[in-house]
């Protein structure tokens, strides 16, 4: 009897399809179908890519400028590493789509509790296996597929390609409802991150 590696056992189609087709229908953009959603799912689980997301605004410099620590990187805004479809949430057994504390419609977005920045942003750290391996991390003992993760050690940021995405809060009419700025914003952040898994650059900010 050939038993199946742990690292091939993935979502199923069906599980996916209607992951990519809520998260896509969250987001609200023309520019984001489906097929997108699934793609991007595709491509982080080749390349085995881990997502985080920074909430806190005011942790944002520290973490670009020395990495994702231990667990608690942002002093008490926890967001674990995100394999997968994971960092796009899960459906649940009712058919809800859960988004609460999933790294892109939760923690990507860094948010200003000063209330002072002129931007709405959102960051998140990207990296993936084969980096960490050749820095030597523990990451084997750790990486699961489509899976929430914590890693024990901290991630550099020579390890980290960042994806930020900054937008005038003057971009908004006053009174625009705050579910479209977000989906503006999630809009925006979806693109990047597709375009940084094609052309991964460790320790690149974009």
């Amino acid at each position: 009897m050939t038993l199946s590696s742990p690292s091939t056992s993935y979502e199923t189609p069906d599980q996916d399809q209607v992951l990519a087709r809520s998260t896509a229908a969250s987001i609200n953009s023309p520019e984001i179908s489906d097929q997108d959603v699934l793609a991007l799912f595709e491509k982080l689980r080749e390349g085995e890519f881990m997502l985080h997301g920074i909430k806190g605004e005011e942790s944002v410099h520290s973490v670009m400028s020395t990495g994702v620590g231990n667990v608690t990187p942002e002093g008490g805004f926890v967001s674990f590493w995100n394999s997968g479809s994971s960092p796009f949430g899960k459906i649940e057994k009712n058919g809800h789509h859960e988004i609460y504390g999933c790294c892109f419609f939760h923690y990507a977005y860094s948010y200003d509790r000063s209330g002072t920045s002129p931007n709405y942003t959102y960051t998140v750290a990207i990296t993936n296996t084969a980096t960490l391996r050749k820095l030597g991390l523990p990451v084997d003992n750790h990486f699961k597929p489509d899976s929430e993760m914590k890693m024990p050690v901290g991630v550099p940021k020579g390890a980290i390609h960042f994806a930020r995405i900054e937008i005038p809060k003057s971009a908004f009419p006053q009174g625009t409802n705050p579910r479209a700025i977000g989906q503006a914003g999630e809009a925006e952040l979806f693109k990047r991150i597709s375009k940084i898994v094609d052309n991964f650059s460790p320790g690149s900010i974009n």
